[in-house]
């Protein structure tokens, strides 16, 4: 029956109604297409609801399993399980470089996606470096030290930009040059331990250039923001 037409109960955006009987989401029909458009639409779909609530995309997927596989990484490292902690940077590694892509390339960017994919970086790349101050202690400390100050700092201002109802900047090249150089040079602390160890001047380079490129970024970041900042 073509009767008058009720929002639904849940106050979804543009699932209002039936399209096959044109009556409201109430009847038996209503409901199965009610529950089979909620699902396409949190499966990636498009659509306004979509714009907001996007969770079990491609991305997102990835990200979560980023973060399930923090403490698989800490675990197989502190009971030195061989080769497992280096594939399980790398996995983590490629599936960072990749994440961001699929979800621009097929319109799968969501807010839950611009929390997860940060929160997943920084939880694995303190991980690994907790972890390894338990072999190169002294090194290991300072880049801790230097890369929690740095998110901080970071953090501190994107909060700022957000009470002014600034647009916090994205990601940027030299953002993406410090996290490649992260992961490649803990990939070195992982496979050569011997090496390294016996060799400090090679660990004091390594974390020099680590170091650098991370006040490198925090410096870009920062004149971005106060281009940001001084704008209208």
């Amino acid at each position: 029956a073509a009767g008058k037409r009720r929002r639904n109960p849940l106050r979804i955006p543009g699932v209002s109604h039936c399209h096959i009987c044109d009556a409201s989401v109430g009847c038996l029909r209503g409901k199965a297409l009610f529950c089979a458009k909620i699902l396409n639409r949190l499966l990636g779909g498009n659509g306004p609801f979509m714009s907001r609530y996007k969770i079990l995309t491609v991305p997102n997927l990835m990200s979560f399993f980023r973060i399930l596989l923090v403490p698989v990484f800490a675990v197989t490292f502190l009971e030195k399980v061989p080769l497992w902690p280096v594939v399980i940077l790398l996995l983590s590694g490629v599936t960072d470089l990749f994440d961001g892509m699929i979800a621009r390339k097929f319109n799968q960017v969501s807010d839950l996606g611009k929390m997860l994919d940060p929160a997943a970086d920084k939880l694995t790349q303190i991980a690994v470096v907790s972890c390894l101050t338990t072999v190169y202690f002294q090194p290991m400390l300072v880049l801790l030290v230097v890369y929690i100050v740095k998110e901080l700092t970071m953090l501190a201002g994107g909060l700022v930009m957000l009470r002014r109802k600034k647009i916090v900047p994205a990601a940027r090249w030299f953002g993406k040059i410090a996290t490649f150089e992260f992961y490649f040079a803990m990939a070195l602390f992982l496979v050569f331990p011997r090496f390294l160890l016996a060799h400090p001047g090679y660990i004091a380079v390594i974390i020099a250039i680590t170091i650098g490129l991370i006040v490198f970024s925090l410096l870009m970041y920062a004149v971005q923001f106060f281009k940001i900042s001084e704008k209208a």
